[in-house]
């Protein structure tokens, strides 16, 4: 039995290592996950994930959880990773094949640091998909010289040195093959990125059925912008849902909004949802998504996955600091996507041949999907496993989430 340490920010993230759970079961891998989260799980999923077999070994450690980006001070958030550090040291050992984080990020990067500290392999899983374009350079060398002066005095500050050092570790393991190419050429030379794909994510190999008459269906999802302390970039949101709802044909179109899990924002008691139906984000995104022809956000992951699904989706970045790009998925205005959306609801020729284009633009962003996405991961984590089954459908996938209340 191998043993994987594993520490997630979020749901989404908990999601991913529960599917990969599943697949490594199914396939008889012997492989077992003992589970670190930074965030509060209900008791329900706490009793789920027992029986499903992962050790949640951080139950009562009273780890800080994260509630949010960007909302502590520079002081604040070094005192949390001097107590996540304490409670690591306390409660940790060192029998690991490997450390996996998902995303990365404030805290989680102390468990990578406990990895390099004692010579443990460590990963970083992405989460969400990340382009090129959203990423921007940081220099550490002010923090870095401070690190190096007081790991003299606390083994605390050493193991923060140890990490802003490190040149192999931590591995990152990537959607596709464009972020890890990207990666590859601006981080540390010896520190390699890797494209697995994501494992909870599941790619039909036909469309799903053309809804043969209208109303067609449109979901709207919005974003965890004020979780990551991006208010302007809420507001702007708001503002293209209101522009799609008074633009769009509802006697041809129905237009649902679905908020994000992580988005604390009352969308029912907002004007908007006088004129467009709030969808419940308690039930599995991945689920919902079936019962719609289109899928819009302004960049959320799960327009990949409605692709891969059959769907047609589509992006309207706001950003200019991170507007996406990519071809038939993306547009500048709302006025090309809704043209977009009406040529697909009143042609069938149009819509399979829009999607199919969209569905090669996915095949470059992500790597794999499922049980091969498991399979490339744990490769990469604790080497050579035997070759997957991979014979998951459809309606055993879809049965997963729906028993899965963090999806």
């Amino acid at each position: 039995m191998k043993k994987i340490l594993v520490g997630v920010k979020h749901r989404e993230a908990l999601e991913n290592i529960r599917f990969m759970n599943y697949f490594q079961e199914k396939n008889n891998w012997s492989i077992e996950f003992s589970l670190v989260t930074f965030f509060k799980l209900t008791n329900k999923e706490i009793e789920v994930i027992s029986e499903e077999g992962i050790k949640f070994i951080s139950v009562d450690w009273g780890i800080p959880f994260i509630k949010g980006d960007g909302k502590d001070s520079k002081l604040t958030k070094l005192y949390k990773t001097f107590l996540t550090y304490n409670i690591f040291k306390k409660n940790l050992k060192t029998e690991y094949e490997g450390v996996l984080i998902s995303p990365g990020g404030h805290l989680l990067d102390q468990l990578i640091a406990f990895a390099i500290t004692n010579n443990i392999p460590s990963y970083v899983l992405q989460n969400g998909f990340i382009a090129p374009i959203e990423k921007k350079g940081k220099t550490n060398s002010s923090r870095y010289y401070l690190y190096g002066v007081l790991a003299i005095f606390s083994n605390f500050f050493l193991s923060r040195l140890k990490l802003i050092e490190s040149t192999e570790y931590p591995v990152h393991l990537t959607f596709g093959k464009e972020y890890s190419d990207y990666l590859n050429n601006m981080i540390k030379p010896n520190r390699e990125s890797i494209s697995v794909g994501c494992p909870r994510f599941f790619e039909l190999d036909k469309e799903k059925n053309y809804r043969r008459t209208p109303p067609y269906r449109a979901l709207y999802l919005s974003s965890s912008a004020l979780y990551e302390n991006e208010f302007e970039l809420h507001e702007m949101i708001k503002l293209q849902i209101n522009e799609i709802a008074q633009k769009i044909d509802h006697e041809t179109i129905e237009l649902h909004l679905r908020p994000h899990p992580r988005d604390d924002f009352n969308w029912k008691k907002d004007s908007l949802s006088e004129y467009i139906k709030i969808v419940d984000n308690s039930d599995s995104v991945l689920l919902q998504i079936q019962d719609y022809d289109f899928v819009i956000a302004e960049r959320s992951t799960a327009v990949l996955q409605a692709i891969l699904l059959g769907k047609i989706g589509f992006w309207i970045t706001v950003d200019d600091e991170r507007k996406y790009e990519y071809d038939y998925i993306c547009h500048e205005t709302v006025d090309t996507m809704l043209s977009d959306i009406m040529n697909s609801a009143t042609d069938k020729d149009y819509y399979l041949n829009l999607h199919n284009k969209q569905k090669e633009i996915i095949k470059i962003l992500v790597e794999a999907t499922g049980e091969e996405a498991t399979y490339k991961i744990l490769t990469s984590v604790i080497g050579p496993i035997s070759v997957p089954t991979g014979n998951t459908n459809l309606t055993e996938y879809l049965e997963l989430v729906k028993n899965n209340p963090s999806a």
